[in-house]
């Protein structure tokens, strides 16, 4: 069994602070799931969500190709908030 995901963003913000990318924010999304088993195709579908979500990426990531984040925060976490 084989399910297939993909989500297509329409309205993407990106929050940008000090040379680092800090946030995302959505907008609409299109989702479509598809289910197969050996190859064949079971069952698709496709829907369009609001996603008022905001994605924190923490300390963020560097666009300046600088080594370390300010203050020497963590890297590579990421917190998603919002109504789905």
């Amino acid at each position: 069994m084989t399910v297939e995901i993909v989500i297509d963003v329409d309205g993407l913000l990106a929050s940008v602070r000090a040379g680092r990318l800090v946030a995302l924010h959505g907008g609409r999304c299109e989702v479509q799931i598809t289910f197969l088993f050996a190859g064949s195709q079971l069952a698709s579908g496709v829907a369009t969500l609001e996603a008022p979500a905001t994605v924190s990426l923490g300390a963020g990531v560097d666009l300046l190709g600088r080594e370390d984040p300010p203050g020497g925060a963590a890297r590579g976490r990421a917190k998603v908030q919002g109504a789905y």
